[in-house]
């Protein structure tokens, strides 16, 4: 009788530049979307938060927002509200590691005093084939 084997692979976003360095926030994050208000974010029942955008978990609700003063975190993988095949646990997010601060999303980038305590960040390069 044959056997069935399946394999799995964790596909990891690309400003992760170590992954055995990453850092998880316990088994994830319930993003708050209202809070989510710029336009680069889509409209409300729309909204995607990019993997890699900075935040924080607010001390009412314990829910994902923007990031302003508290320790920040960085999502794993996109959020998309309404999603119907999101966990209900949540999100993934990044509490530290070693990531890509140019492959961040631009308003994470602005962001980056705020990530240096917990993130070791450095520029991206590709230099395969270079001689």
């Amino acid at each position: 009788m044959p056997t069935r084997r399946n394999l799995f692979t964790e596909t990891l976003a690309g400003f992760v530049a170590d992954p055995a360095s990453m850092d998880h926030h316990g088994s994830g994050v319930i993003v708050n979307f209202a809070a989510f208000t710029d336009a680069s974010y889509g409209t409300a029942g729309s909204r995607v938060i990019p993997a890699g955008t900075v935040g924080e978990l607010d001390a009412t609700s314990g829910q994902f927002v923007p990031h302003t003063t508290g320790r920040p975190l960085l999502l794993v993988t996109d959020a998309v509200e309404g999603s119907r095949v999101a966990a209900l646990s949540g999100y993934g997010a990044y509490t530290g590691g070693n990531v890509y601060a140019d492959l961040l999303p631009a308003a994470t980038q602005a962001k980056a005093a705020a990530l240096a305590p917990h993130f070791y960040l450095q520029t991206y390069a590709d230099v395969r084939g270079a001689s």
